[in-house]
C-alpha cells in the first residue's frame, strides 16, 4: 500500500510541475495564442508519459495512475487536435507496456477523448464550481469503468482499499488541479486588465496634457488675429508686438507636437550610424544663440573619436533638451565629458544649476512630469526614449543647490 501512494504521489507532484511550466511558458509570450497551445500539448504529454511510466500494479498487466487528469485538461484547454496527439501517445505507450489490460485502457483513453471534446464548449461556459462538479463527476464514472473492467482479470472482485485510494487520489488531483487553473487564469486576466487600465491612464493623461499644451498657445494666437481683425488701426508697434506674440505661441505648439511626436513614433534605423565628436559639436552649437543671452557656458572636454548606431538627429534631440533642463535651472556652466570602453561610451552632462530634489528625482522622465513651469513634461520622457531605443542608460544624480550630473551610457560599433 504504501508504495501505490508514493506512485500516486509522485504522478501528482509532477501534474502540479507541469502546470507551473506551462504557466512560466505562457507569461512569457502573453500576446500570442499559440504558444499557449504548444506549452498545453508539450507539458501535458510529458506529463501524460510520466505519469504512465511511473504506474504500480496489482498484477501483472494492469496499470494504475493518474494521467486521465492531464489528458483531461489537455483536451479541455489544448483543443481537439492537442487531444488526439494525447490520445495516439497514450494508446503508444499502452500498446510498448502490454499486459491484460490494454484493451480496456485504450478503450478508455478514446471514449474519454470524444467526451471531453464533446463537454469543451459547455465546460468554458459555466462556472467555476461547476467546472470542479463536472471535472470530479466525469473522473469517478471512468476510474469506477476502469476498476471494475480490470476487476475480472483478478482472483478477487473487490478490493475496496485499493479502490478507495485510486479514487480518492483522482478526485483530490482533479479538484487541486482545477482550482490550480481557475485561479491562474483568474490573476492572469486580472494583470492583464491591470496593465490595460494603466496603458488607457498613461493616454488620457497623455491626451489631457498635449490638449492643455496647445489649447493656451492656439487660444493665445486665435485671439491676437481676432484683435488684430477687429482693429485695423492699431499702432505699427503693437502689431508687430501681437504677430511676434502669435508666432511664438505658434512654436510652442510645434515644440509640443514635436516631443510628442518623438516619443510616440518608431525609432531609428538600424544602419544608421553617428560619430559622437560630431553629434556634440551640432548639438552645442543648435543652443548658441539660446546661451548667448544667458550666463550659461557649454564646454565640451576631449571627445574621442567613436561611432555609435542609431540616429544623428534623434540623438541630437536629446541632448539638446538635457542642455535645456540645465538653463532652466540657471546653471553657469554644463561640462561634457566622454569615456570609451572597447563595447560602450560613458557622457556625463554635469551642470551647476539648483539642482532636484530627491522625490523630484524619482519622477524624471515620467509623462508630463517637469519642475519648471515653462516645462511641457515631454522633454525629459522624450530623452529617455531616445536613449533606450539607441540601445543605451540614463542615470540621472543630483544635489539640490549644487547641480546635477547626467550620465548616458550608449554602445558604439567598431565597423568603418
Amino acid at each position: 500500500m504504501v508504495s501505490v501512494t508514493v506512485n500516486l504521489l509522485i504522478n501528482l507532484l509532477v501534474i502540479l510541475l507541469g502546470i507551473i511550466i506551462h504557466q512560466i511558458w505562457r507569461e512569457s509570450n502573453p500576446n500570442s495564442r499559440y504558444p499557449h497551445k504548444h506549452s498545453i500539448l508539450i507539458t501535458s504529454s510529458i506529463v501524460m508519459t510520466i505519469c504512465m511510466s511511473f504506474s504500480f500494479y496489482e498484477v501483472v498487466g494492469i496499470h494504475y495512475d493518474l494521467r486521465r487528469i492531464p489528458f483531461w485538461f489537455g483536451i479541455l484547454y489544448g483543443g481537439p487536435l492537442t487531444g488526439l496527439i494525447l490520445t495516439i501517445l497514450g494508446i503508444v505507450i499502452r500498446l510498448i507496456q502490454g499486459g491484460t489490460g490494454e484493451f480496456i485502457s485504450i478503450s478508455i483513453l478514446i471514449l474519454l477523448f470524444f467526451l471531453a471534446v464533446y463537454l469543451s464548449p459547455l465546460y468554458f461556459r459555466i462556472s467555476s464550481k461547476q467546472k470542479l462538479l463536472l471535472g470530479v463527476a466525469v473522473n469517478i464514472v471512468f476510474s469506477f469503468i476502469f476498476l471494475i473492467a480490470n476487476s475480472y482479470f483478478q482472483e478477487d472482485l473487490f478490493h475496496l482499499g485499493m479502490w478507495i485510494e485510486y479514487i480518492l487520489f483522482n478526485c483530490f488531483g482533479i479538484i487541486l488541479v482545477s482550482c490550480m487553473f481557475e485561479m491562474i487564469h483568474r490573476n492572469y486576466l486580472m494583470r492583464r486588465k491591470l496593465i490595460q487600465s494603466e496603458k488607457i491612464e498613461v493616454l488620457s493623461q497623455l491626451a489631457a496634457a498635449v490638449n492643455h499644451e496647445i489649447k493656451n498657445p492656439l487660444t493665445t494666437s486665435r485671439g491676437v488675429l481676432q484683435l488684430l481683425k477687429d482693429d485695423p488701426d492699431l499702432l505699427q508697434e503693437k502689431k508687430e508686438y501681437f504677430l511676434q506674440l502669435a508666432l511664438d505661441e505658434i512654436d510652442n505648439v510645434d515644440k509640443v507636437v514635436t516631443d510628442y511626436l518623438t516619443f510616440a513614433k518608431p525609432y531609428t534605423e538600424k544602419n544608421d550610424k553617428f560619430e559622437l565628436n560630431c553629434a556634440i559639436s551640432n548639438s552645442i552649437e543648435l543652443l548658441r544663440p539660446v546661451i548667448s543671452n544667458t550666463n550659461t557656458q557649454i564646454k565640451a572636454y576631449n571627445i574621442p573619436p567613436c561611432t555609435i548606431p542609431g540616429n544623428l538627429e534623434q540623438f541630437i534631440h536629446a541632448v539638446v533638451n538635457i542642455f535645456n533642463n540645465s538653463i532652466e535651472t540657471k546653471s553657469t556652466f554644463i561640462e561634457i565629458y566622454c569615456e570609451v570602453t572597447e563595447t560602450t561610451c560613458q557622457i556625463l552632462i554635469e551642470d551647476d544649476g539648483i539642482g532636484i530634489e530627491d522625490e523630484q528625482l524619482k519622477n524624471l522622465g515620467m509623462p508630463f512630469y517637469s519642475n519648471s513651469s515653462l516645462g511641457t513634461g515631454l522633454g525629459m520622457m522624450v530623452v529617455y526614449r531616445i536613449i533606450e531605443n539607441l540601445g543605451g542608460n540614463i542615470e540621472v544624480k543630483s544635489t539640490k543647490y549644487i547641480g546635477t550630473k547626467v550620465i548616458l551610457t550608449l554602445p558604439i560599433t567598431t565597423e568603418n
